[in-house]
């Protein structure tokens, strides 16, 4: 019958510097190092951008660069025309102005306008009284 020896992970024996995991982290027993972690990332995301991506980081193409800016302003734009969807309740309208010029009054419902600088959405509520 072969019987092997059990103890906890933490405690001293023939396991060596071995995790309870399996992996073998040798003499280090503590945490990674914050200044090494933030240079992976200064790797991964500057190579995005163009960037030379750290010491020793090879050469890096420019094409690089332009894919990444292209996908930043590809999300900015996306964000920007998401921001141009509002909603009109059932006792309100939608005045929409261009430039401060009256394009549009829209009735309830989801609609889109373009977003802020370009056009503005005043919604009024038409069971109240206004006076000026």
């Amino acid at each position: 019958m072969n019987q092997e020896k059990r103890m906890a992970w933490n405690e001293p024996g023939g396991s060596g510097d071995k995790d309870p995991w399996g992996g073998n982290r040798g003499g280090n027993q503590g945490p990674p190092d914050l200044d090494e972690l933030f240079k992976n990332l200064q790797k991964k995301f500057g190579g995005l951008f163009g960037g030379k991506g750290g010491r020793g980081g090879g050469s890096s193409s420019g094409s690089g660069g332009a894919i990444g800016i292209g996908i930043v302003v590809v999300l900015l734009l996306v964000f920007w025309g998401v921001t141009g969807f509002y909603k009109v309740e059932e006792a309100e309208r939608g005045v929409v102005l261009r430039f401060g010029k009256h394009v549009d009054t829209t009735q309830k419902g989801l609609h889109w306008h373009l977003p802020t600088p370009i056009e503005k959405v005043i919604k009024v509520d038409i069971t109240k009284v206004h006076t000026v």
